[in-house]
């Protein structure tokens, strides 16, 4: 027989995680720069003034092509918080206020800090500032950011292949996205990776064709809410379990 207080648990139980796991990454495979990228997400954030987007990744192609991470191209107007542009150079830019760097190698893992200021966009990897430009003007993009490859007028282009272990984007320091992969369990009964956001609660999946690969599963990592004690005042007044 249920318990008065099974009742009551199940009554009060927090809505499920939409995924299964935090894993350690998803990953997007190589296509060819003259192809249409496969794997992508839309991050449903406009590029403005004041972003920052901080990203933790690792490229995973040896292929010398270009490739875009995170950026969007609306009426001629071009922006890229992170690119390979020219190949294996660390790149940014808005319009033709551009600039590279080399020394961008692959299987390696960066810390990527892409910044939008009023008047200048700047590149920190691992800490380091390497890139620093100015920007004469302000700027306000109708189109949203595409995370693994560029948002072309609403086509996607040039993917970016390789592993993302988090991305935040912030906006005047308030967190927009703050996204870490995760793997869930599709209409087909399988699993393929995703971003979860933390700020809006959202999983972000493949906008294109396939499904993501993704990294092991994280320790301790997908928790949710399966009730409430029925003690007021208890420490252990929710009750958790891991969603892995």
């Amino acid at each position: 027989m249920t318990s008065a207080r099974q009742i009551y648990l199940g009554s009060r139980r927090g809505p499920a995680l939409p995924y299964d796991s935090e894993v350690e990454w998803i990953e997007s495979p190589y296509v060819s720069h003259f192809e249409r990228p496969t794997h992508y997400i839309d991050t449903g954030v406009k590029a403005e003034t004041g972003y920052v987007a901080t990203m933790d990744i690792q490229s995973s192609s040896t292929v010398v092509e270009n490739g875009v991470l995170l950026a969007a191209v609306f009426n001629g107007r071009r922006l890229h918080y992170f690119a390979t542009w020219p190949a294996r150079n660390f790149f940014i830019g808005y319009n033709d206020s551009y600039k590279s760097q080399s020394g961008y190698a692959v299987n390696t893992r960066y810390l990527l800090k892409s910044s939008l200021n009023n008047g200048s966009q700047s590149l920190f990897v691992n800490g380091e500032q390497k890139i620093q430009l100015s920007i004469a003007e302000n700027l306000s993009f109708n189109g949203n950011l595409y995370l693994f490859c560029a948002n072309i007028d609403g086509t996607p282009q040039f993917q970016w292949p390789g592993k993302v272990f988090r991305v935040v984007i912030t906006k005047d320091d308030v967190v927009i996205r703050d996204m870490i992969p995760v793997r869930f369990t599709n209409e087909a009964g399988q699993s393929e990776g995703a971003m979860y956001d933390r700020a809006s609660k959202q999983l972000f999946r493949n906008a294109g064709t396939g499904a993501f690969g993704f990294g092991t599963d994280i320790a301790g990592g997908g928790y949710k809410c399966l009730g409430y004690s029925p003690l007021r005042f208890s420490r252990f007044s929710r009750l958790w379990k891991e969603a892995a």
